[in-house]
């Protein structure tokens, strides 16, 4: 690692994103519905999570864990409640997951490039928002 680097955190990411959707690198496949980001790519929203609640997604970025979509919320002060929207997961793995960019990979969604960071000390918690208001 180059001297003079930070590593990577929420605030970081979302300066480099500007208004880019967290989910703006998908799989290719755009769910029938859906609305779609300027690359092309599937935008996720609330309404294609909130049937998957209890369900289980894979995540895989340099380690592979299991996530139980476990909530949805609101983010405040955001008006479009379907495209703003935190969704919240548990790590199957003991030792939890950092925060990082990871591929979030579930049947009825695809494969997407999600920001999740840590809810809990142990990254037994992990939360991605999306924030398109």
């Amino acid at each position: 690692k180059p001297t003079g680097m930070t590593p990577p955190n929420r605030r970081g990411f979302m300066k480099v994103a500007g208004a880019l959707p967290a989910a703006a690198i998908t799989s290719g496949t755009v769910l029938a519905g859906t609305q779609t980001t300027p690359d092309g790519g599937a935008m996720l929203l609330r309404k294609d999570f909130e049937p998957l609640v209890g369900q289980v997604f894979s995540v895989d970025g340099g380690q592979a864990a299991a996530l139980t979509l476990v909530a949805l919320g609101d983010v405040p002060h955001c008006t479009h409640r379907d495209r703003s929207f935190r969704a919240v997961f548990e790590v199957a793995a003991a030792e939890g997951l950092p925060q990082n960019l990871w591929q979030l990979s579930h049947p009825a969604v695809g494969t997407h490039a999600i920001f999740l960071s840590p809810n809990d000390a142990a990254g037994r918690v992990v939360e991605a928002v999306f924030n398109r208001s």
